[in-house]
């Protein structure tokens, strides 16, 4: 585990992560009855502006393919988190209550999952807090900066967002930062 310490961005003070990093580091954990990575322990708004520590882990194999949102006869799709069809899919579909006829769209193909047996169970639902997720972005795609994770850590939880938008959101399953997926790498590329 690395200890990461970040500057004050514009939604959130200064802050330190400690974070498992590497080609294999052992951070394997049990939850809702599957293997799970631990991401980190992190500095996070509970949603009240108190700040506090907790765990980040993502579940160790994906669920499957499935849009972040998309166009289909009946609705546009978007790029708005809450009004997207994946946040609907983990937060109150069938990932999230293991509901089995609930309707989803891949690329424009309809799905009926079936996540009776790799849902959240009811137990584990009871574990997961709310939290405060940034929805920052770059200003412009020159911005980027060569893709380093510390630049991206800013734009995350900055205020640029699209046209808009909100630029945080409280709930409780999102997706991991494109710097978490940059630093999980920092160990291979020294």
């Amino acid at each position: 585990m690395w200890t990461f310490s970040h500057e004050e961005t514009e939604q959130l003070g200064t802050t330190t992560d400690y974070r498992y990093i590497g080609a294999n580091p052992n951070n394997y954990v049990k939850f809702n009855d599957e293997l799970w990575r631990i991401i980190g322990v992190f500095g996070v708004d509970d949603g009240t502006g108190k700040i506090e520590k907790r765990m980040k882990i993502i579940r160790n194999e994906s669920i499957g393919n499935y849009s972040y949102d998309c166009a289909t006869d009946f609705q546009s799709g978007t790029s708005e988190w809450k009004n997207s069809q994946l946040y609907n899919l983990l937060n109150v579909g069938a990932y999230y209550s293991r509901n089995l006829n609930k309707k989803y769209y891949n690329y424009g193909n309809i799905l009926y999952p079936d996540f009776s047996t790799t849902g959240l169970t009811t137990a584990s639902k009871k574990l997961i807090d709310n939290v405060k997720w940034y929805l920052g972005g770059s200003p412009n795609y020159s911005s980027v900066s060569n893709g380093l994770s510390s630049h991206w850590y800013k734009y995350e939880r900055g205020t640029t967002v699209y046209n808009g938008r909100e630029n945080n959101w409280i709930g409780a399953v999102w997706l991991i930062y494109p710097s978490d997926y940059g630093m999980r790498l920092v160990e291979v590329a020294v």
